[in-house]
Order: structure tokens, then C-alpha cells, then sequence
């Protein structure tokens, strides 16, 4: 399971090492970001209702879909800027 939730969470990672794989010379635009943003969020709630299921917890609580989601999007956030200044550095 935690083989899965690492997966989730790294994903928004993946899609940059895609995005810099690609032969083109195409820039890095703002519908990169979004795809980042939303694969952040998605696999950080994805991940804590997960490893909510598999614990001993009887119930999955609605503040922990509340934090897990702020934390997709600080994880999102930060990604994104990694985004940034991998594109300026690599001049995409």
C-alpha cells in the first residue's frame, strides 16, 4: 500500500520528467501547470483516503479530505515552481 500511496503522491514528478522528454521545443504554458496542479491534488487525496482505508480507522473523516486537499495544492505549489525554474533553466 505504501508502494501505491508513494506513486500518487510522485506522480506530479513523472508528468515534469514527461513534459522535458519530449523532442519539441514546445514552451511550457499554463495548461501544464493545471495538469501539475490537479495531478498534485488527485494523488495526495487519493493517497491519504488510501492509507486512511488500510489503517484502523472505522471512519474517513471529511476534515482529513479537507487537509489532504491544502496539502495537494502546497504540494501542487511547490511542483509548480520546480516547473519554473527547471523550464528557465533548460530554456523551454
Amino acid at each position: 500500500m505504501q508502494i501505491i500511496s508513494f506513486i500518487l503522491v510522485i506522480l506530479p514528478v513523472l508528468y515534469i520528467m514527461s513534459i522535458f522528454q519530449k523532442k519539441s521545443k514546445n514552451k511550457v504554458n499554463k495548461k501544464n501547470y493545471k495538469i501539475l496542479m490537479l495531478l498534485s491534488i488527485v494523488g495526495v487525496v487519493l493517497s491519504s483516503i488510501l492509507m486512511t482505508i488500510v489503517s484502523k480507522e472505522d471512519h474517513l473523516s471529511f476534515m482529513l479530505v479537507i487537509a489532504s486537499i491544502g496539502a495537494g495544492i502546497i504540494w501542487g505549489i511547490i511542483v509548480s515552481i520546480v516547473l519554473f525554474f527547471l523550464s528557465k533553466l533548460l530554456n523551454k
